[in-house]
């Protein structure tokens, strides 16, 4: 049997849930990237809702392709994708507690 001689485009694992097109207002979503993201954080809907602004039902939605995040949360998504576990339970202490430090 042949095979063809061109293999169907792949992305690669690691492909960011949410990048930046055409300046900082604008970015490009992918709810899987999102949702793998949120677990390699260790995160909650919850949680990661309150790290972005937004509820946990609204997590889940993006994550089902249901919904899109608006501007605001995509700049506040794409921020959590440089983080570690550390920073994020930091960040999450912060908030919990009021902002109090």
């Amino acid at each position: 049997m042949r095979q063809s001689a061109r293999a169907a485009p792949t992305r690669p694992p690691s492909a960011p849930a949410v990048e930046e097109v055409d300046g900082a207002d604008r970015f490009r979503f992918r709810a899987s990237g999102m949702a793998s993201n949120r677990k390699r954080l260790g995160l909650s809907a919850a949680d990661f809702g309150l790290l972005v602004g937004a509820s946990g039902q609204s997590v889940y939605a993006w994550e089902q392709g249901k919904a899109r995040p608006r501007g605001r949360n995509l700049a506040a998504i794409a921020a959590l994708r440089g983080i570690g576990k550390r920073e994020v339970v930091e960040r999450l202490a912060a908030l919990k507690s009021g902002g109090k430090s």
